[in-house]
């Protein structure tokens, strides 16, 4: 109804992101980019550019939001975030640690650098802090869950997976869940689950084949 609604068009470029239409998303942005340079559009620029795999352009559009702003938290979280995919964990550290508040995404991220490095004790504490944090999102609880995983705690993986499809019951979480529950040896609760996904799902392929194995 209302074209130059701006509070709109980036509640829509984060739904769509969460959707993984990254393209679709940078389109709105664009829009909000040749109107309104503020350090928070160029910072939403920045990250679908890094879901589009352009990390050249996402440094551009940090550099500029760092330029307008270079103290504000979401500003440097996330310039953080892309600061540790592209490897420079050390100043991504140092950046996250400089902010006052730690909400999830920085506790997610302080753990996964430790993770990084090796350092399994230190990710695997940060990262059940980052479980305890209020501000938790379905894209939280699908990078946490994973990041327990890789750490091979599969009952904090199948803990942060329930509370995944409690937010969202979808077929690629629930699937998820079976495996933590094997890997933790917990397979009468992996049984119940495959039983419960071929019941609401018996012509999927992968949950069959799942139910088979």
């Amino acid at each position: 109804e209302d074209p130059n609604f701006d509070e709109a068009i980036m509640n829509l470029v984060a739904v769509l992101a969460e959707q993984e239409k990254s393209v679709e998303a940078e389109q709105y942005v664009s829009r909000l980019v040749n109107k309104k340079k503020t350090a928070r559009v160029y910072v939403d620029m920045a990250n679908l550019s890094i879901k589009n795999g352009s990390s050249a352009k996402a440094k551009l559009y940090y550099e500029k939001a760092l330029a307008i702003d270079r103290h504000e938290p979401f500003v440097l979280s996330n310039y953080a975030n892309y600061l540790i995919s592209i490897g420079e964990l050390d100043e991504g550290e140092r950046i996250l640690n400089q902010l006052e508040e730690h909400d999830f995404a920085v506790m997610y991220n302080l753990a996964y650098i430790e993770w990084l490095r090796g350092n399994i004790i230190d990710a695997y504490r940060k990262a059940q802090d980052a479980a305890k944090m209020p501000d938790i999102s379905e894209e939280g609880n699908n990078k946490l869950a994973a990041l327990f995983a890789g750490m091979k705690q599969y009952y904090d993986e199948a803990e942060t997976l329930r509370r995944l499809i409690i937010w969202n019951p979808k077929v690629e979480y629930r699937l998820r869940l079976v495996k933590s529950y094997i890997h933790a040896q917990e397979l009468e609760k992996a049984f119940d689950e495959a039983n419960g996904l071929l019941a609401d799902y018996p012509a999927n392929p992968d949950v069959i084949v799942q139910y088979y194995d």
